[in-house]
Parts: C-alpha cells; structure tokens; sequence
C-alpha cells in the first residue's frame, strides 16, 4: 500500500492524496480483542513512508440487533 502511494506521489507531484481506512469500533471493551488493529498499523506506515498523503480513519460501531430486527440496548 505504501509503495502504491508513493509511486502516485511521484507521478502527481502537486496532487494531495486522501486514505480513508475503515475500522470496526465494537459496542463492548471485550469485543476489542477479537477485531484486529489493522487499522492503526496501516496508518502509521503510510505516515512514515509518505509525504503528501491525508489519511482519515472511519470507525463503524458494532451494535446487537434483537429478534425484531430492532436495535437492542444494553446498560
């Protein structure tokens, strides 16, 4: 990904590049060992290894759904 971009950097010297890198934000502290931060690693090493890049994180928040199809509310 990272020499991707740098090789779109090169080629559009004056263009600004935008990543946006999707994240699962889970409803539960527990849950967040079972998602992965891949999302944190990426970002780092396209900042490390970029100069004209914007990155945007979008997180997505995991919510239950009850056996109505409604969402669920949990305390």
């Amino acid at each position: 990904m990272v020499d991707y971009l740098r090789k779109l950097e090169h080629k559009h010297p004056h263009h600004r590049l935008v990543v946006l890198i999707p994240e699962v934000q889970p409803a539960r502290r527990w849950q967040w060992i079972l998602h992965n931060q891949r999302g944190a690693v990426l970002d780092r090493a396209i900042r490390r290894g970029t100069q004209n890049v914007v990155i945007c994180r979008l997180r997505f928040r995991l919510t239950t759904w009850d056996d109505t199809g409604s969402e669920a509310t949990h305390s």
